[in-house]
This record gives C-alpha cells, structure tokens and sequence, in this order.
C-alpha cells in the first residue's frame, strides 16, 4: 500500500500576488454552474433545515442558487422543479420523475442525493436521467475516476465531497473520504466541459476562494446559510435547529433506513440571506484582490498555494 498526504482547506493558504485593481469592487465573482450563471458561486445544500422555496428565492436575489431537498412531497417536489433544482435519489420514484422531465420546459435540474456517489446504482440512475433528458448533477464523489464514470454517462457537473460536512460523521463512521483540496485537485481538468460543486468542508469565505483555486466552479454549503432567516431550521430563540440528511432525526422523519452517518443540533440565528451572502462575496472579492485577479479565472492562473502547518494556520486565528 501507497500512502499520499492529502490537504483540505486548513492545511493551505493562498500567497498574495502584485495587483493593479484600484477597488475589490472591480472583482468579478461570476461562475457557470452548469445549468445557469451565478454572481455569486454559492449553492445552498439540499438539506431539509436548510433549503426551500424561500432559501431558493432569497439565494436567487442574492446572486446564488439553492438544490430544494427531497425529503418532501412528490407533488412539492414536482411543483418546484418547474422553476428551480430539486434533490433526488432512486427513492423518489421513476414515475415521478417521468412526469417532471416529461412537463417542464426548459429541462428540469435533477441533483443525485446520493452519498457514495461512485456505485452503478447511482450511475445507471444517472445514466437513465439523462436519457430523459435533464441536467443532472452527479452523487458525491472525490475521484477523477468517479467523476470519468459520470461524464461517460452524460454528467457534466459534478458534486465533490465526502464527509467533511459540519453534520456529517462519515469519516467517523466509514473511516472514508478525502480531503477536499486534494479531492477537488485530483477532478479538476478531467475533461474540458466539466462544472465542479464543491460540497461541504467550508468555514469561511477565505475556504471559498481556496476552493475555487482547486477547481470548483462553485460551492455548496449548508453549516453557512443555516443560521439565516429563510432556512427551513426550527427556532429555538437565538438558536435554530440543523442536522445532517443522514442523521438519525432525519433518517426517522423521512421513514428511511437507520444508516447514521449525520448529526443534529443548532446554529446561531445569524440575519438573513441577503446580509450572509453579502458578507461572504465581501470577504471573496478580498481574496481574489490579495491574488491580484478580476474574477475566477484570473484567480486560478495566479494563484499560488502554500502548504501550512498546524503552528502556521494558529498563527492565522485572532488571538484577543
């Protein structure tokens, strides 16, 4: 057996690099994520304390987008893929999906909600949505292999990340997953015409921009926007409840097999999703002006990465 060190957000800083940009205001932060462009490369995970048609809406506004989660309605599920993405699995149903695909016009968006993406269940389902003729968005994955495995199926987006969720506990459970950086470094490039969603791992906006660096087209984040008013999270005062899609809470909700690998508890109320996206593409813009770059392509032919150790991302906290 080989060993490789593998690196996730922590475990990297970005080197700052001349710049001309008189403003951050002159950073561009605009990304294709495979079915539309964003301002703001953010996508709300389809977790069921987190995304609804009021997150989808206010994300929309505010330059992002959001996946609706599955765990609802057929007839929900179907009203909102007229208009937005929506979560699946084969669980859901062929029928159902027949109709969505067969009824709404431009081509439905379907997102595999699919753990271990890599496995010919998730890939012959794929495989029969796009011969349907959707978008589809690929199960979680972390290998240029897996990804490979999509696109010859016809996946063109591909949903990178296993267990580095903030609720997820695969890693504790399964003792399986790569860390992100590498994950992402290891698909990006694969193929030319390839959209990468980085999927969880993230703690701040500096993480974003380090994951654009690696190859995402965007991210997607649940622990971030669960605090915001429009969340789908039950209130608790200043708290609001969030848990992980395979948490034992959620597992039971839905009727699903008691497979844990998730966790549940509360966030912090932390404002709407207009005042946190505000504040995240804030902090984006900054780092794409510390590398010098006017927008994501720029940032990924001058940014340079250094590898830090534990002392060095310490040094990078606040201290008082």
């Amino acid at each position: 057996m080989t060993l490789r060190t593998c690196l996730t957000f922590n475990d990297v800083s970005l080197v700052p690099n001349y710049s001309d940009l008189s403003s951050r205001s002159e950073v561009d932060l605009s990304t294709d994520c495979g079915w539309r462009k964003l301002q703001v490369g953010i996508i709300s995970s389809p977790m069921d304390t987190v995304t609804g048609l009021d997150m989808i809406r206010a994300m929309r506004q505010a330059g992002g987008d959001g996946i609706h989660h599955r765990y609802c309605s057929a007839m929900i599920l179907e009203d909102v893929a007229r208009d937005y993405p929506i979560a699946v699995s084969p669980s859901v149903g062929l029928d159902l999906i027949k109709r969505i695909v067969g009824f709404i016009n431009p081509e439905p968006v379907l997102v595999i909600d699919v753990a271990h993406g890599d496995s010919k269940p998730a890939l012959d389902y794929a495989e029969g949505l796009v011969k349907l003729g959707a978008t589809v968005v690929s199960g979680n994955i972390v290998t240029w292999q897996a990804a490979k495995r999509y696109y010859d199926v016809g996946v063109k987006i591909m949903r990178v990340g296993v267990g580095c969720g903030s609720s997820c506990s695969t890693r504790v459970v399964a003792g399986v997953g790569v860390p992100q950086i590498t994950a992402l470094r290891d698909i990006y490039g694969i193929e030319e015409d390839i959209k990468i969603i980085s999927d969880g791992g993230l703690h701040s906006s500096g993480d974003i921009v380090k994951a654009f660096v690696a190859g995402a087209d965007c991210v997607m984040t649940g622990r971030l926007l669960a605090g915001c008013a429009e969340s789908l999270g039950v209130s608790n005062g200043d708290m609001v409840s969030y848990r992980g899609m395979a948490s034992g809470e959620s597992l039971d909700e839905a009727g699903k097999e008691r497979n844990v690998e998730g966790v549940a508890g509360f966030v912090k109320r932390n404002g709407s999703v207009a005042t946190v996206m505000d504040t995240l593409a804030r902090g984006m813009r900054a780092g794409l002006a510390y590398v010098g770059a006017r927008n994501i392509e720029e940032l990924r032919l001058k940014a340079e990465f250094v590898q830090v150790t534990h002392n060095g991302y310490l040094e990078g906290m606040p201290r008082i």
